[in-house]
């Protein structure tokens, strides 16, 4: 099975030494950043679990002025994990 990036299309395979990445025999220049593919399988930038921003669980205003604006870039503001118990929006 392919995958796809933006850098080109890859099949990633297993190894015990990690991640393999193939780049797609039909591509005539594969881009030399597929080989990063593999880093970023454990990096610890990854979103580990599906999250969403605090803003959209609180249930503020979008745009200038609201919650969701005065969370945006603040460390405290970022994603929390998504649960069955989170609020609904309206």
């Amino acid at each position: 099975m392919f995958h796809s990036t933006h850098w080109g299309s890859f099949r990633g395979e297993a190894d015990p030494s990690g991640l393999r990445v193939r780049p797609r025999p039909a591509d005539p220049d594969p881009s030399p950043l597929l080989a990063t593919v593999p880093s970023a399988v454990d990096h610890p930038a990854r979103v580990r679990r599906p999250a969403v921003p605090r803003g959209w669980w609180e249930g503020g205003q979008p745009g200038p002025g609201g919650t969701r604006a005065a969370l945006r870039g603040r460390k405290d503001g970022g994603g929390s994990p998504l649960r069955s118990e989170a609020p609904r929006r309206a």
